[in-house]
């Protein structure tokens, strides 16, 4: 007990004394080691932050794929690639540089859908057929357009790429009465802002998939479309046709 009153020294005026300075020596190295300890959980909750964010949209990336769909590599464009497939591996390129991988894969899709259609129309007509070259104007038209919208999500997109929203919404929760009217509405702003902005890329990720069907819409119109390209005949109904004629 007397070691307690006497701070661990004996009960004597020197023992006091000395208790006395120990105490406030102390204090640096403890709030040093406090300040180390909640930078260290500060760090881990961060590594934790992003190990969840990169897993959910590695997730939604997963959940975006269909069936089919052909991946693009940016740094490997498929070979003899025309202006709009390589306009389309930038724009991947692009969303995959401000981690939005989830809206990456729409560039898969369209190459997808463009190579599908370009496939049908081979299939129907010949290259220097008039309806061909209008088909692949209109085609070409709509992926060029579609390509500008990738380009304007990736825009938006890299505007709150530094925002984490998680790390504002811990704060908000940790600290949200401790947080002075200013700091609380600078953290609640960028909340706004991550919003604002998943829902202006959600209206632009729609004009995507109205492009995505207007593609699947002329696939299937051209594959109904009854052509009068010349058959090759075989030789043995050509002998027939000689021996009928006799």
């Amino acid at each position: 007990m007397a070691d307690l009153l006497w701070g661990g020294f004996s009960p004597s005026l020197f023992g006091w004394l000395t208790g006395l300075v120990a105490i406030p020596a102390s204090l640096p190295a403890e709030r040093t080691l406090r300040g180390w300890l909640a930078r260290r959980r500060q760090r881990r909750h961060e590594a934790q932050r992003e190990a969840e964010a990169q897993r959910r949209r590695a997730q939604e990336e997963r959940n975006a794929f269909e069936a089919g769909v052909l991946v693009l590599d940016p740094a490997r464009p498929p070979e003899g690639a025309n202006d709009l497939v390589l306009a389309m591996c930038r724009a991947k390129q692009r969303l995959l540089d401000v981690q939005r991988p989830d809206l990456a894969i729409l560039s898969d899709r369209l190459y997808s859908r463009y190579r599908h259609v370009m496939d049908v129309l081979g299939e129907r007509f010949h290259t220097g057929e008039l309806a061909f070259e209008r088909s692949q104007g209109l085609v070409t038209q709509v992926c060029f357009g579609a390509v500008d919208t990738l380009t304007t999500m990736a825009s938006q997109a890299r505007g709150v790429v530094r925002v984490d929203g998680n790390y504002v919404r811990s704060r908000l929760e940790r600290e949200g009465k401790r947080l002075s009217d200013e700091e609380r509405a600078a953290l609640v702003r960028r909340l706004d802002l991550l919003v604002e902005t998943e829902h202006s890329l959600n209206k632009l990720s729609a004009r995507i998939e109205s492009a995505l069907t207007v593609l699947d819409d002329t696939a299937v119109s051209m594959a109904r479309i009854e052509t009068a390209r010349p058959r090759r005949r075989s030789p043995l109904r050509k002998r027939w046709r000689i021996c009928a004629s006799l």
